[in-house]
């Protein structure tokens, strides 16, 4: 499927190469900026690299052997292993101000496009996952995870990890506060206005009591969907004060029993989905409106 604003490469049927969307920007980027990268992949599909990039076609392409993470530019989707890894975006590095300070997030990484859904949380138990059959009242499929502990998330993450070879883990506070505001200063992604919420976030005034399937309201500015309300997500670090952390990178000790949720969940109301809106709990507690996200390193 190809159009004006994303290229796809249609999955092998073993499974082991990637989906790649690319927004078209970005390949002119690499057009521009980046020939031998360019070159590459052209060459790779079997095309003249002078083309038009946009009439690329890579369903067909032999692609065995080449480094996917080459091709990971700012705002580009891929998924590791289609069918079990979840959807990817990278997101660029950047700051972000929290008082008193100003923090840095050094290098670019990338971020679930949406949170862990059941359809991913069960396929992992179909390939030998020791994890919990996790309750659902809201249904599974395309609903985010529910009833997860951050112990049972941190699982999945290390599971995936081995399993696909690439470090996927739970974001820290840091990484999942940067990934949300997306570049912007203000209480939401979007700016002050409660009112506008409808349009990014299923939340007490609008979700009927219930989770709803992932990617049904807008994205935020880095493409991120669900960052908003839907489910609570575990982050890997409890925010403590960044003012005693490093302001680069800062990560919380893995020692700390008291873990942080971010963004809200369709039972919360508008002023605790604020990206600067925290709630803590013990990493084995779960309820019907936590979830999770996942990073993986670049």
């Amino acid at each position: 499927m190809n159009d004006e604003n994303d290229l796809y490469n249609s999955a092998s049927p073993t499974g082991q190469i990637p989906d790649l969307h690319i927004p078209i920007e970005v390949i002119h980027k690499i057009r521009s900026c980046e020939s031998d990268r360019f070159d590459l992949l052209a060459k790779a599909a079997g095309l003249d690299p002078k083309r038009d990039f946009r009439g690329l076609d890579l369903s067909s392409a032999d692609l065995t052997g080449i480094d996917w993470t080459e091709f990971n530019f700012e705002g580009s989707r891929f998924i590791d292993i289609p069918g079990v890894t979840p959807e990817m975006v990278v997101v660029p590095s950047g700051e972000f101000m929290t008082a008193p300070s100003e923090v840095t997030i050094s290098r670019s990484f990338a971020v679930g496009r949406f949170p862990v859904i059941f359809d991913e949380w069960d396929k992992a138990l179909d390939l030998g996952f020791d994890g919990p059959k996790l309750k659902s009242s809201f249904g599974r499929g395309r609903q985010p995870v529910i009833n997860v502990s951050w112990e049972e998330a941190k699982a999945y993450a290390d599971w995936l990890a081995s399993y696909s070879g690439k470090t996927y883990h739970l974001l820290t506070d840091a990484e999942w506060e940067h990934a949300c505001r997306a570049g912007s200063t203000t209480f939401f992604s979007f700016g002050d206005d409660q009112a506008e919420l409808d349009q990014y976030a299923w939340y007490h005034d609008n979700s009927k009591g219930k989770t709803h399937p992932v990617g049904e309201k807008k994205p935020n500015a880095f493409g991120l969907y669900d960052m908003y309300g839907n489910v609570w997500e575990w982050v890997n670090s409890w925010h403590g004060s960044y003012e005693s952390m490093p302001q680069a990178d800062p990560q919380e000790p893995d020692t700390v029993r008291i873990r942080a949720l971010i963004g809200g969940s369709w039972n919360a109301g508008a002023w605790s989905l604020r990206s600067a809106d925290r709630r803590y709990d013990t990493p084995y507690y779960c309820s019907d409106d936590l979830g999770f996200r996942l990073a993986r390193t670049l």
